[in-house]
């Protein structure tokens, strides 16, 4: 899966820089593919040049805006050992531009070749050379099979003169700008599954932990443990170096509902924890999230900690077992109201300064059902009787929401957590009881739609 990278990006400009005009880079005129590519402007003059770096740029722990790379610090460049080359497609706006592109070559001096930072890249520039483009797409080719490409601050750059374009306002635009080859860094990294194939910009980066968890499962199920490891060592990262661990030690373990799809780890030098799904907004320029996407509930909490007991069943790892034991201690301290059962969780940015907070005070049936199967399987592992406790309190409350008159169980209650809410029945409450419940279904099988059979307990 792809990602973004070198997102912070470095005007280069000679005399006069108001002759390199910002890129759009949601420009919706024919892009080569997707909905989207980018447009570059660049008016060269006598005796002048200009373009642009994409860099890596970092982020320092508190701050919320990426700053621009110096050299100045180490640990500031993407490991991109195993690429063989970069791959981009351009055009020109009328044909005829002619443009260096080119990758790596951070912190060297342009004519001399020297260093001029403290923590250069570990490659000098890498280029395709002087193109001149046509007014079609095209792919281009940069060779790194010879270079060092194990610390890199600067993917991508551009650079136009008089001495190659004259005096002209030249116009280009890019696609698909990728490096290619067995990325080592990049076949090891924490990786969350896109949940939807859309253009819908709310959730098109979006791995929901729901989704994730149940195509864990299914991995596990199927003895695929390659990739039922890549989705839990994914999970692990995801609880490990959440953003509000490292705005606060100390700070809770839990899950978000929703992950950015593909590599979730931050990028080196940003204190920014595992990557949040969201979206730019074209006109402000603002960054937003979802507010569901980045909170956390019971329902999801209790699959995501599922999935991890299945594998650690399956395949062992203590991390995967106490990861899903963090996610569960969540629910019991943050999740309970001093009555029977789990309200919903939270909407929101519990990290913010103010933290911005949607509570639950509903309880939901389904959220429940999880959290005692989930419960269960840690009292049997553990024996900790707090796993029990909680069990019993999440099947008290399932027992609870049982209509004796309907045959049926309800969804859960109102926001008073008490409440049962009677507008709406829905079926995945009577099978859910009854996957969990296994032979404790009985009294309730009414509910179960006339199956004959009741299966193995979860």
């Amino acid at each position: 899966m792809t990602a973004n990278h070198f997102t912070q990006k470095a005007k280069m400009a000679g005399k006069d820089d108001s002759l390199v005009k910002d890129m759009d880079e949601n420009w919706q005129e024919d892009p080569y593919s997707g909905t989207s590519c980018i447009r570059c402007e660049v008016s060269t003059r006598i005796e002048d040049w200009g373009g642009w770096l994409f860099l890596n740029g970092y982020l320092p722990k508190g701050e919320t805006v990426p700053l621009l790379n110096d050299g100045s610090m180490d640990e500031q460049g993407l490991d991109l050992t195993g690429a063989t080359e970069l791959r981009f497609m351009a055009k020109g706006d009328r044909g005829g531009e002619k443009v260096e592109f080119f990758t790596a070559g951070f912190g060297y001096d342009g004519s001399s070749g020297k260093k001029n930072v403290e923590y250069p890249d570990s490659a000098k520039k890498q280029s395709a050379g002087w193109i001149e483009l046509t007014d079609q797409w095209e792919e281009y080719v940069i060779p790194l099979e010879n270079a060092d490409m194990s610390y890199i601050v600067c993917g991508f750059g551009y650079v136009l003169n008089d001495q190659k374009d004259g005096v002209a306002d030249n116009v280009f635009y890019l696609d698909e700008i990728r490096f290619c080859g067995d990325i080592k860094s990049a076949q090891s990294a924490p990786v969350m599954l896109r949940s939807y194939d859309t253009e819908n910009v709310y959730i098109q980066n979006a791995a929901f932990t729901y989704d994730n968890a149940l195509a864990g499962m299914a991995f596990i199920s199927e003895g695929m443990q390659p990739e039922a490891q890549q989705v839990m060592d994914a999970f692990v990262y995801a609880v490990q170096n959440d953003r509000a661990l490292r705005a606060a030690a100390g700070g809770p373990m839990r899950v978000r509902n929703a992950y950015a799809a593909g590599d979730i780890s931050a990028f080196p030098g940003w204190e920014s924890g595992a990557k949040l799904p969201g979206w730019y907004d074209n006109e402000t320029g603002e960054w937003y999230e979802d507010r569901y996407q980045v909170g956390s509930n019971v329902g999801n909490t209790s699959y995501a900690a599922m999935a991890l007991m299945q594998y650690y069943k399956a395949y062992g790892g203590e991390q995967y077992l106490q990861t899903a034991r963090s996610l569960m201690d969540w629910v019991i301290e943050d999740c309970s109201d001093g009555g029977d059962g789990f309200v919903g969780g939270f909407d929101g940015w519990q990290e913010g300064d103010p933290p911005v907070v949607y509570p639950f005070t509903y309880k939901s049936i389904e959220h429940n059902i999880d959290a005692y199967a989930v419960f269960s399987a840690l009292y049997k592992v553990t024996g900790e009787s707090k796993y029990r406790e909680a069990a019993d309190s999440a099947l008290r409350f399932i027992e609870s929401m049982y209509d004796e008159e309907q045959g049926l169980f309800m969804t859960g209650t109102l926001d008073d957590g008490v409440t049962p809410n009677k507008s709406v029945i829905v079926l995945d409450a009577q099978v859910w009881c009854q996957m969990a419940l296994g032979d404790a279904f009985e009294p309730y099988k009414r509910a179960d739609g006339g199956r004959k059979e009741l299966p193995t307990q979860l």
